[in-house]
């Protein structure tokens, strides 16, 4: 089991987890967000290749319209 922080809070995963998967299991649209990845944005085309490892952060950020 490892540990992570998403946005700020632990979260504990279980067996190998990219950051797709992690976006995934949150049920998160990547049409429209932006991942970064201990401190390093992170191509959309990329977030399958990177595996978590305990101790990563992740920042999960949404872009919303607004008036």
């Amino acid at each position: 089991m490892i540990k992570i922080m998403v946005n700020g809070k632990t979260v504990e995963l279980e067996g190998r987890v990219s950051v797709l998967d992690l976006l995934t299991k949150q049920g998160i649209d990547l049409c429209d967000t932006f991942v970064g990845h201990n401190q390093v944005i992170v191509k959309r085309e990329h977030l399958g290749d990177i595996v978590l490892q305990d101790g990563d952060i992740v920042e999960i950020i949404k872009i919303t319209a607004g008036g």
